[in-house]
């Protein structure tokens, strides 16, 4: 029987898996008498995601650049930062390099880990990375990735021009809201 912190985990199914997430189902009871739950198990579900980088890109003036993406769950096209999913083995800054590059032909030699949280711990595992990259300047190259259709637009930023725009609502995604303050207030 496995265990998890205080749990022991009577049961374990993936119910839906995919390429960019899965739906667990556990039974679990708790082992801590303190616990209301500690005497019989109960269904836990939790949904199983690779770990994601979101990038602060800023030039050497300090503007930051956005991305205007479609996002289909909404329906809607919201400005949000360059992000993805880290793939494999690939460090936090590694899957920043190549998500930048693909979202918004930009690049960066300056790139520093700004930490980690989760998006929603009591129902996901999703784990997120703050990288910042810092002098970006356009690549020169043809934009090698055809898969980003959903981004509309890239622009750069005044940081208070952001900061404005968190205020009145205008950035709607809201790990690039937590991801900005992490930024500004290191």
């Amino acid at each position: 029987m496995a265990k998890k912190g205080i749990y022991s985990v009577l049961k374990s199914e993936k119910i839906f898996s995919s390429n960019w997430f899965n739906l667990t189902h556990d039974i679990i009871q708790s082992d801590d008498e303190r616990s209301s739950s500690s005497s019989k198990p109960f269904d836990y579900f939790f949904v199983d995601k690779k770990p994601t980088v979101f990038i602060i890109p800023a030039t050497n003036d300090g503007k930051i650049l956005l991305v205007n993406e479609y996002r289909y769950p909404i329906n809607k096209n919201i400005w949000q930062l360059p992000a993805g999913m880290i793939d494999g083995n690939e460090s936090p800054e590694g899957a920043g390099k190549r998500e930048l590059k693909e979202e918004t032909n930009y690049v960066s030699g300056e790139w520093e880990n700004l930490g980690h949280f989760y998006v929603a711990p009591g129902h996901e595992n999703t784990e997120i990375f703050i990288v910042f990259a810092n002098n970006v300047t356009q690549s020169g190259e043809e934009n090698p990735s055809a898969e980003e259709v959903d981004i509309k637009e890239t622009r750069l930023f005044d940081q208070d021009e952001i900061k404005s725009m968190i205020k009145e609502g205008r950035i709607e995604c809201g790990i690039t809201i937590a991801s900005l303050m992490k930024y500004f207030l290191s």
